[in-house]
């Protein structure tokens, strides 16, 4: 896949991954009994007794779904560093058996002071299952190299 230096980037220009992810049963339980133990996420018949009325996956287990998908897109910047997220929303439940799916807009590029070779990028990250409802949005800043400039400075 080509590099995309930060002046490649534009203010509501949206990049989609180019896979999906499906989540299973048996991963949402894995995943769930060593990080986030609530028994809506452990166990079927606690999942369909609670707000839920069903098996759900944990939420670090979507935000670790939305990392993978971040990869499959053809037009990922040059990330040197992330520098955090703002307004994470977990806007619906994810299931056994969901597709996601996950897409990504700029709303802000700037020239980076403290490192003149890199810019700044914040992005709306959404991702979606197979329905397109979406299961998460968040803010996602980072690092991103400048076009010629091949190290950072210090």
């Amino acid at each position: 896949m080509p590099i995309k230096y930060f002046e490649d980037f534009s203010i509501g220009q949206v990049v989609s991954g180019k896979q999906y992810y499906e989540v299973t049963k048996e991963e949402i339980i894995e995943f769930a009994r060593k990080w986030d133990p609530h028994p809506f996420h452990t166990d079927e018949k606690s999942a369909r007794d609670s707000i839920f009325g069903g098996l759900t996956a944990p939420a670090t287990l979507v935000i670790a779904i939305a990392s993978r998908l971040w990869h499959t897109a053809d037009d990922k910047p040059a990330l040197v560093a992330g520098l955090g997220w703002d307004h994470v929303q977990f806007a619906g439940p994810v299931r056994p058996g969901d597709r996601l799916s996950i897409s990504f807009e700029c709303v802000d590029a700037r020239s980076s002071e403290s490192k003149p070779d890199c810019g700044i990028l914040t992005t709306q990250v959404t991702v979606t299952n197979q329905n397109g409802d979406v299961v998460l949005k968040l803010l996602d800043s980072y690092l991103v190299k400048k076009r010629g400039k091949t190290s950072l400075t210090k």
